[in-house]
Protein backbone atom coordinates (compact mmCIF):
# COMPACT_ATOMS: atom_id res chain seq x y z
CA UNK A 1 0.00 0.00 0.00
CA UNK A 2 0.90 3.63 -0.61
CA UNK A 3 -0.34 6.91 1.20
CA UNK A 4 0.52 10.43 -0.51
CA UNK A 5 -0.39 13.00 1.82
CA UNK A 6 -0.14 16.25 0.39
CA UNK A 7 0.95 19.38 2.98
CA UNK A 8 -1.77 22.16 3.96
CA UNK A 9 -0.69 24.85 5.30
CA UNK A 10 -3.43 24.59 8.94
CA UNK A 11 -2.21 21.00 9.25
CA UNK A 12 1.47 20.68 8.00
CA UNK A 13 2.61 20.76 11.73
CA UNK A 14 0.56 17.52 12.20
CA UNK A 15 1.16 16.66 9.34
CA UNK A 16 4.82 16.60 9.96
CA UNK A 17 5.02 15.50 13.60
CA UNK A 18 2.30 12.93 14.16
CA UNK A 19 1.20 11.37 10.59
CA UNK A 20 4.11 9.72 9.80
CA UNK A 21 4.36 7.95 13.26
CA UNK A 22 0.81 6.85 12.61
CA UNK A 23 1.04 5.97 9.60
CA UNK A 24 4.24 4.11 9.44
CA UNK A 25 2.70 1.78 12.32
CA UNK A 26 0.61 0.02 9.48
CA UNK A 27 1.61 -3.78 8.85
CA UNK A 28 0.04 -2.94 4.95
CA UNK A 29 2.24 -0.12 4.32
CA UNK A 30 4.94 0.12 2.06
CA UNK A 31 5.54 3.81 1.07
CA UNK A 32 4.44 7.03 2.46
CA UNK A 33 4.81 10.11 0.97
CA UNK A 34 4.41 13.73 2.05
CA UNK A 35 4.47 16.19 -0.87
CA UNK A 36 4.65 20.48 -0.47
CA UNK A 37 1.96 22.10 -2.47
CA UNK A 38 3.91 24.97 -2.83
CA UNK A 39 7.08 23.37 -4.29
CA UNK A 40 8.06 20.64 -6.15
CA UNK A 41 9.25 18.49 -3.06
CA UNK A 42 8.38 15.64 -0.81
CA UNK A 43 9.65 13.43 1.85
CA UNK A 44 9.74 9.58 1.26
CA UNK A 45 9.99 6.60 3.72
CA UNK A 46 10.17 3.34 2.49
CA UNK A 47 10.15 -0.08 4.07
CA UNK A 48 13.27 -1.66 3.33
CA UNK A 49 13.85 -5.36 2.14
CA UNK A 50 14.01 -5.84 5.82
CA UNK A 51 10.49 -5.04 6.44
CA UNK A 52 11.69 -1.36 8.43
CA UNK A 53 11.16 1.94 7.54
CA UNK A 54 14.05 4.50 8.00
CA UNK A 55 14.03 6.89 11.20
CA UNK A 56 14.39 9.71 8.83
CA UNK A 57 13.09 10.12 5.26
CA UNK A 58 14.72 10.70 1.97
CA UNK A 59 13.80 14.55 0.63
CA UNK A 60 13.80 14.59 -3.10
CA UNK A 61 13.47 18.25 -4.28
CA UNK A 62 13.15 20.33 -7.72
CA UNK A 63 10.96 19.33 -10.85
CA UNK A 64 13.66 17.26 -12.32
CA UNK A 65 13.89 14.93 -9.29
CA UNK A 66 12.90 11.58 -9.96
CA UNK A 67 11.52 9.19 -6.57
CA UNK A 68 13.31 5.73 -7.35
CA UNK A 69 12.65 3.29 -4.65
CA UNK A 70 12.84 -0.40 -4.86
CA UNK A 71 10.66 -1.84 -2.12
CA UNK A 72 8.93 -5.26 -0.87
CA UNK A 73 6.10 -4.10 -3.32
CA UNK A 74 8.46 -3.71 -6.23
CA UNK A 75 10.14 -0.65 -7.83
CA UNK A 76 8.54 2.52 -8.03
CA UNK A 77 10.18 5.47 -10.17
CA UNK A 78 7.93 8.58 -10.18
CA UNK A 79 9.14 12.21 -11.56
CA UNK A 80 8.35 14.63 -9.82
CA UNK A 81 7.26 17.06 -12.42
CA UNK A 82 5.19 14.66 -13.35
CA UNK A 83 2.81 14.84 -10.02
CA UNK A 84 3.41 18.47 -10.29
CA UNK A 85 2.73 19.02 -14.01
CA UNK A 86 -0.41 21.42 -14.33
CA UNK A 87 -0.30 22.40 -10.63
CA UNK A 88 3.05 24.28 -10.12
CA UNK A 89 4.16 27.12 -12.47
CA UNK A 90 7.82 26.54 -13.06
Amino acid sequence: MLIVEVLSPSSCERDLDEKPAEYLGLASLDVYIVVSQAEAACLVWARGTDGEFPSEPREFAGAGAVVELSCRAGNLRLPLDAIYRGVLKT
